[in-house]
């Protein structure tokens, strides 16, 4: 069994809108919700509260001893249960007890409502989730406090025992208002049993070829990244893979890509969904969306085209979905995607590309942005010279000669720029559209990402950047802001914190500019960091410290790649 504590990683199944916090510190609670065990839902940007629970004994709330694992979640105390829940599909919730019941405490809100039906059955009309749910008693009773509009910790429903003082009930939820007369459901323990074992077949295969000593961290990495998928629904139009179920709930047009990597070698159809998420919604103009969740989309900001980086690494382990057509699918858009970026991101002068906002970048507050923007920017050059790359290999296989050649010209135009226009003797630097300079005293990691072209790069430009890059590295990882430099904040999200694509795409980076060594290091120290730390949006690059959202899918997908493809089986 997977054990974990719900303050951190939510209790949560492949495929549901719903999970279980216990909410307090690192949470961040709205003057509404106290902190306690709280069930909430994601059709929405983030994550909303809808009922407090709380174990009753004699119909009375009482402290309650918590326990959970990948199946279960159980509250119990001296004086009766446990209660268990497991989740009986992913919109539904089943619940079990002995001499023990649950109160749900509706969070308010001026359209929410409770609707009793009979002794067995309540409905809660829940506004602020754009549900409906569904309680129903095969033993025990639903006892509901009936109120509409109310905004105080007044309307709850309790879910009390029987004579025998047993307790089994599920909640479901709903799109619509419409719910069958008859609700049937299994036993509790065959429930559980087919969601450990559910949960055992995503895992396994994802664990394995991780050294002895991570294998414990890899199953909770695979736990937080299974736990974590939503069913279609609304704008998913397939499995998607939430950045987290804590409060980062939504798909953002990069992170998903290094979800992709990870399932790659294990779980093809799934990767290859993850990949193709954000080009759902892709615009003539060949933009991605920034993020967007079931019911909610920004197309505000562009982030760098990574996916192609992402697309040959996952080639490696599985095939392109659907042969020479799935081939062309994606050749046409990663065609359209690339083709923007020299189309609306370029000015006479250069052909540098430029980032308008920090967010574009997706390195939203790096230091190379201090000194203004627009700048044209290294990485994003390198990234798409890395999808032209890919876009030329792809036109050789479709048989189209002249688009290959014509693939291959524009990055050899991209990477002249970036080599003759962008290096200098601070490095890869950050051009500003205003001025032509520069923010002369950032140290940021970000110029290293340029490492994705690996041997692409000239010799001297490879073996400079692996001399330098060595000021970065901590006991735990690359610093995206230079340790002991003026600008570096040990919580300044992109200003020092370590990341985990970052690290990623600098071992990846390392391996193919001719030091596999240090790759390798820098692979087991964040390795040491995901299994002292768990799996953060990011850490403190000093201490380890987990920063931000406490369980977030790409921390733990590259946790997983590095663990398989960079580590020794002796590693410790």
């Amino acid at each position: 069994m997977t054990q974990f504590d719900i303050r951190r990683i939510p209790f949560s199944r492949f495929g549901s809108y719903l999970a279980i916090s216990d909410l307090g510190p690192p949470h961040k609670l709205s003057a509404d919700v106290a902190p306690g065990i709280w069930l909430r839902a994601f059709s929405g940007e983030s994550a909303k509260e809808l009922f407090k629970l709380e174990l009753l004994v004699n119909g009375q709330p009482v402290e309650a001893g918590l326990n959970c694992d990948e199946a279960v979640l159980s509250l119990c105390t001296p004086e009766g249960g446990p209660l268990r829940m497991t989740w009986a599909g992913s919109d539904r919730l089943q619940i079990a007890g002995e001499k023990v019941g649950l109160r749900l405490q509706l969070r308010g809100h001026e359209f929410n409502g409770v609707s009793p039906i009979s002794a067995q059955k309540c409905r809660m009309i829940m506004f602020s989730a754009f549900r409906v749910f569904q309680l129903t008693a095969r033993r025990g009773r639903v006892a509901a406090t009936a109120g509409w509009g109310v905004k105080g910790p007044h309307t709850h429903v309790d879910l009390l025992p029987d004579e025998e003082g047993f307790l089994d009930v599920v909640l479901d939820r709903r799109i619509g208002s419409t719910f069958p007369d008859e609700v049937e459901w299994k036993d509790f323990e065959e429930t559980a049993a087919e969601v450990r074992n559910e949960f055992a077949a995503f895992a396994e295969p994802q664990v394995r070829g991780v050294p002895e000593a991570f294998v414990e961290t890899a199953r909770l990495a695979a736990y937080v990244n299974w736990s974590a998928v939503v069913h279609a629904e609304g704008l998913n139009r397939r499995p998607a893979m939430l950045m987290s179920k804590n409060w980062m709930s939504c798909v953002w047009s990069w992170d998903h890509a290094f979800n992709a990597l990870a399932l790659a070698p294990t779980h093809s159809e799934l990767a290859w969904d993850q990949l193709q998420l954000p080009y759902d919604h892709q615009l003539p103009t060949g933009e991605l969306p920034d993020f967007f969740n079931s019911i909610l989309m920004l197309h505000n900001f562009n982030k760098p085209p990574v996916q192609g980086w992402i697309a040959m690494w996952m080639l490696r382990h599985t095939a392109m979905p659907e042969g020479r057509d799935g081939l062309a699918h994606w050749y046409d858009q990663f065609s359209r995607q690339v083709r923007y970026w020299p189309e609306y991101r370029r000015r006479e002068g250069s052909d540098l590309l430029f980032l308008e906002h920090g967010n574009d970048g997706g390195w939203d507050n790096a230091t190379v942005y201090d000194g203004g923007l627009p700048v044209r920017s290294p990485e994003l050059t390198a990234y798409t010279i890395t999808m032209l790359d890919v876009l030329a290999e792809w036109a050789g296989e479709l048989n189209r000669p002249a688009e290959a050649s014509e693939w291959r010209s524009a990055a050899e135009v991209l990477l002249k720029a970036l080599v003759e226009e962008a290096w200098c003797a601070d490095g890869f630097v950050y051009h500003r559209l205003s001025d032509g300079d520069y923010d002369h005293g950032a140290r940021s990691l970000l110029p290293y990402m340029v490492l994705v072209l690996g041997e692409r790069l000239p010799l001297h430009i490879r073996e400079t950047m692996i001399q330098r890059i060595q000021a970065f590295l901590t006991e735990w990882g690359p610093a995206t802001e230079e340790p002991g430099t003026a600008r570096y904040e040990a919580e300044g999200y992109w200003r020092g914190p370590i990341w985990g694509p970052s690290t990623l795409i600098v071992a990846d980076g390392l391996r193919r500019s001719g030091a596999p060594d240090l790759a390798h290091e820098v692979a087991l120290k964040y390795c040491r960091l995901c299994r002292k730390s768990g799996f953060p949006e990011n850490f403190n690059a000093l201490t380890g410290e987990p920063l931000r959202d406490p369980a977030y899918t790409w921390t733990s997908s590259v946790f997983l790649t590095l663990a398989r493809e960079f580590l020794n089986p002796g590693d410790q």
